[in-house]
């Protein structure tokens, strides 16, 4: 692959299409510099302040992105498997300026920093696909992050049940999350978030059984997405 092929292709570039790019043996570097960990549902993986010489590939599972500021935590990303965690901080400086916490139980591939800067300072198709992912993940955050904190708290969780659907790819999910979680991650309190599952269980737009999810009414979610 040529870099004309790569600006050709599309705007968003995944991890596995910057992994394409690799040779054999750099993959192989790679896996011989690397270490795999389980984490349990609620374990935090990576506490802010942190210093690391390893980056964080989040293999199975899925995990909240969270940062501490003004004495409150802000979830300002959910991931899900084959991303990186926190990987636009990680080249910024070896302390990590956020925290990462398994939402169910998963797999954390650590690899070796100075390994894989290695394999970007001699592979400069990789590099340049690596950096346009890195563009595609910060520009989803930003968007995400305004999308979600903007909205009243209707909006707020309506947007969160559908992100939640298309990371199971399901109408049909299990939630990961407690009630006070899934405030901490939409700014409203477990009140707020209760009362408001609630009324979408009583208008019929979802099915509520304790941890059991349902979208009822794509359509009336999406309306409330947009009101909100």
């Amino acid at each position: 692959m040529n870099l004309e092929s790569i600006t050709n292709s599309g705007c968003n570039v995944t991890l596995e299409d910057c992994f394409a790019i690799l040779k054999d043996e750099e993959k192989n570097m790679l896996y011989a510099n690397s270490s795999l960990l389980n984490y349990r549902k609620g374990e935090m993986i990576i506490r802010q302040n942190f210093s690391a010489s390893q980056l964080y590939l989040l293999e199975t599972g899925i995990v909240t992105i969270n940062v501490f500021d003004d004495h409150r935590v802000s979830t300002v990303k959910i991931l899900t498997e084959m991303n990186f965690i926190g990987i636009m901080c990680s080249f910024a400086g070896r302390q990590l300026d956020f925290s990462a916490t398994a939402l169910q139980d998963s797999e954390v591939r650590l690899i070796d920093m100075d390994a894989f800067q290695s394999i970007l300072k001699r592979n400069g198709n990789f590099a340049f696909q690596f950096i346009r992912h890195i563009s595609t993940l910060t520009n989803d955050m930003v968007h995400w992050i305004m999308r979600i904190k903007g909205r009243n708290v209707d909006g707020a969780l309506a947007m969160l049940l559908m992100e939640f659907a298309s990371i199971y790819k399901s109408n049909q999910f299990e939630l990961p999350l407690t009630r006070k979680e899934f405030a901490a991650i939409i700014g409203y309190s477990k009140e707020s978030v209760i009362n408001t599952l609630s009324s979408f269980n009583k208008d019929r737009i979802i099915e509520v059984k304790d941890k059991s999810v349902t979208i009822l009414d794509i359509d009336r979610l999406n309306l409330i997405i947009q009101a909100g």
